[in-house]
């Protein structure tokens, strides 16, 4: 009961903040002007359902989750072709994933690195100075970067909430921190783009980080075609032959965005990781035997999808989208389970390196400017691969409410 209440006072606070918003826009825009600042002010409200959730606790339940965010994006021109960037992110809930044993993130709204008793959480994304030269042919970046923001997305994919969809789910992201990026037009339809993001808990430069190299190719406005590389320098216990500290692991990945005519474009994602390796910090026993926790990595995914505006139904600004994929576990990790584990659990003998299924519909209604709605269902087939604790697929509805200010 304290959960719909609360869930009925954050939709009634956002919808009371989007009758003002236009208010609150001129006021803001008046200030910020004075300083040559240019402001975009959010918002969302997540409200997802499941009923019959697959984790250990909420085994076989209906459940019920909502999330609420707020962002905020300032920008600083200069006249030297430098500006300062600063995002800000605001909310409250983790949402309905904590609740699920999925490879997918079923709410790529929620942050599941909260860890708080009221689940609220307040983050910069980024912090950062932006400088171009060479005629804006070339372009750094540095401070307080967010992945992706400048890496492996989809315009076509945006809308999604399925993290599989809206990002690429294999590969090692850091997360936002201190940063370089370069950016440089190498031809009128070519970017190449490399960054070096730290990974580590303190903010400095040291050689244990992600590092990214991108092409993209952009034949058109609406069109792009990337091809990218990564290598992740962090030490871990990540090694499943022999449960020692291992660096240097690596992906690929290429992804696309195609527009078919003036309703409908396309997209599609393929991405692959060292299967060696985990994604985390391995628990080992002393005598280095066997493992006492570990994580679940993964080694390859793959995605397509298409969306299509309204116009045939006379709702031009509307929106339309369908997304199916895969996401494979590590072969090398279930041989792992297999000979190791089974000293601990005679149960993981069973264990398999499958795939598991995504599949995503969303409508985008444009309610006016400021207000957007967005239900959406997602189907979750073989969860884990197949192994998680009911082998049961997953259903889960949803709406997105979006405000800009």
């Amino acid at each position: 009961m304290k959960k719909k209440m609360m869930t009925v006072l954050m939709v009634s606070a956002f919808v009371l903040l989007s009758a003002i918003s236009k208010l609150f826009a001129a006021e803001a825009g008046s200030i910020t002007e004075q300083f040559g600042i240019k402001t975009v002010l959010d918002g969302a409200v997540v409200m997802q359902g499941t009923p019959k959730a697959n984790s250990t606790k909420e085994n076989n339940n209906s459940l019920n989750d909502a999330i609420y965010t707020t962002s905020v994006k300032l920008t600083k021109e200069f006249e030297n072709n430098g500006k300062i960037v600063a995002k800000f992110k605001v909310g409250r809930g983790r949402g309905l994933d904590r609740s699920l044993q999925t490879y997918a993130q079923v709410n790529s709204d929620s942050d599941h690195t909260i860890d708080s008793a009221n689940d609220v959480f307040a983050k910069i994304n980024e912090l950062s100075y932006e400088q171009s030269f060479l005629g804006n042919k070339l372009t750094a970046n540095v401070g307080k970067l967010n992945f992706k923001s400048y890496f492996t997305n989809n315009k076509y994919a945006k809308e999604f909430i399925t993290g599989t969809f809206s990002g690429d789910k294999v590969i090692d992201k850091a997360p936002p921190r201190l940063a370089l990026r370069l950016n440089y037009v190498a031809l009128d339809e070519l970017d190449i783009s490399c960054a070096y993001f730290t990974n580590t808990n303190l903010d400095y430069f040291d050689i244990k980080g992600v590092g990214i190299l991108q092409a993209t190719y952009k034949p058109s406005k609406k069109d792009n075609y990337k091809v990218y590389a990564w290598l992740n320098n962090k030490e871990d216990y990540s090694s499943l032959k022999n449960i020692n500290k291992k660096s240097g692991i690596y992906g690929v990945g290429i992804s696309a965005d195609k527009e078919i005519n003036k309703e409908i474009g396309i997209f599609g994602r393929f991405s692959y990781k060292d299967p060696s390796v985990g994604t985390g910090l391995w628990l080992v026993s002393a005598d280095a035997d066997t493992v006492l926790s570990t994580v679940h990595p993964l080694s390859m995914a793959w995605n397509i999808g298409a969306q299509m505006k309204g116009s045939p139904w006379s709702r031009a600004n509307d929106v339309v989208g369908f997304a199916i994929g895969q996401i494979y576990g590590s072969s090398d990790y279930r041989k792992h389970k297999v000979k190791v584990m089974t000293k601990i659990d005679e149960e993981h003998k069973d264990y398999k390196d499958g795939a598991e299924i995504q599949i995503e519909l969303y409508y985008k209604f444009v309610v006016n400017e400021r207000i957007t709605l967005i239900p959406t269902a997602q189907y979750l087939a073989s969860p884990k691969g197949g192994n998680d604790v009911t082998d049961d697929n997953i259903f889960v509805y949803g709406i997105r409410t979006q405000f800009t200010f």
